[in-house]
């Protein structure tokens, strides 16, 4: 048996391997950063502001505790 030179064919004897591509970016520079700036950004509706946000959570605390008393209010008359 004869060895042939493996010159054009990949070592289990298929099609060569195509010669790699240079590394050139896909996107344009000034697009990439375009895009990576719009990402950054997280824009939220304004519903309410600020102070009605603090507001709500705090009532939204004490309603969560006020519930909590009337749903134990049973077993804290046993424990007086």
């Amino acid at each position: 048996m004869s060895q042939e030179p493996m010159t054009n064919r990949t070592q289990n004897g298929g099609p060569p391997n195509p010669p790699l591509a240079p590394k050139r970016p896909i996107f344009r520079p000034e697009a990439r950063q375009h895009y990576l700036q719009n990402k950054e950004k997280v824009d939220l509706p304004r519903l309410v502001s600020s102070r009605v946000f603090v507001f709500l959570w705090i009532l939204a605390l004490l309603l969560t505790v006020a519930g909590a008393i009337i749903a134990f209010w049973p077993l804290m008359g046993h424990a007086w």
